[in-house]
């Protein structure tokens, strides 16, 4: 990026959250950017996540109430496009868990499935129908098209949801590229993922620590400790106890989804 460009980091404020900023102040002052912190409460997602749906159509992914504050930040200095890198992970590599093995059908379905419906819903619906065209024979999958395929649209989606709602233009330069041969998954599996972004890093900024890939964080934990669960009659009562944070902020996403279609 040009120097003197704004880069923006989300920094969500509760116990238990992973704070980037330092490091993400260093690269912005090895490349002359300027380094904007943006701080995200639980009372900025409760603000964010209406607008979010409403916009949207659908319950948010836990991670655009951060984009959001970043985009409405961003607009707010004046910006008209960001520029960020979410298909990195999905195009070369980065999902060094879902790429750890060669799965059958099921585990990777069990694996790739966050929160189960039939945990905390009483009729789920069944979801093969997003997992049976990349199928292998009996037990099989394609998991690393199913990865750059659904997995990609819906993780892109969070981050293109919120910065739409705001208003502003965005850009993945990942999102037009892709591998010229086959995924090297057994360099994946030694522990070297996105091998050849960390390459290239390597080349054009020599001596500059490369880091070790982190998902964009939030102390839901700390934010759902006190929450007893969603009260709507679709629910299992006392379905929210055992659940990570992760998992409570998604099912308390879907009750709150459900309260709008109410209204």
């Amino acid at each position: 990026m040009p120097k003197g460009t704004r880069a923006y980091t989300a920094r969500c404020i509760g116990a238990g959250t992973v704070d980037e900023t330092e490091r993400a102040a260093a690269y912005c002052k090895a490349y002359g950017l300027e380094h904007i912190v943006v701080d995200v409460t639980w009372g900025d997602y409760l603000r964010a996540m209406e607008e979010l749906m409403i916009h949207d159509g659908s319950p948010i992914i836990p991670n655009e109430p951060q984009a959001y504050w970043m985009a409405k930040k961003a607009k707010a200095d004046g910006a008209k496009c960001i520029v960020y890198g979410n298909c990195a992970d999905s195009e070369f590599g980065g999902m060094t868990k879902l790429l750890s093995k060669d799965w059958d059908y099921d585990s990777f379905v069990e694996r790739f499935t966050f929160l189960a419906p039939k945990r905390v819903l009483k009729n789920p619906v069944d979801m093969d129908e997003v997992y049976a065209p990349y199928r292998q024979g009996k037990d099989g999958i394609d998991f690393i098209s199913f990865i750059a395929g659904p997995y990609a649209i819906s993780a892109a989606g969070a981050l293109t949801n919120a910065m739409d709602a705001v208003g502003l233009e965005h850009v993945d330069p990942y999102e037009h590229c892709c591998l010229g041969e086959p995924l090297d998954l057994a360099r994946v599996r030694r522990g070297d993922s996105k091998y050849l972004i960390r390459d290239l890093f390597r080349l054009r900024y020599p001596g500059m620590e490369v880091p070790e890939k982190l998902p964009m964080s939030r102390p839901a934990d700390a934010w759902l400790k006190d929450w007893e669960g969603p009260h709507r009659d679709e629910f299992i009562p006392g379905c929210a106890q055992g659940l990570t944070g992760e998992q409570k902020l998604l099912l308390f996403s879907l009750e709150r989804f459900l309260d709008l279609l109410d209204q």
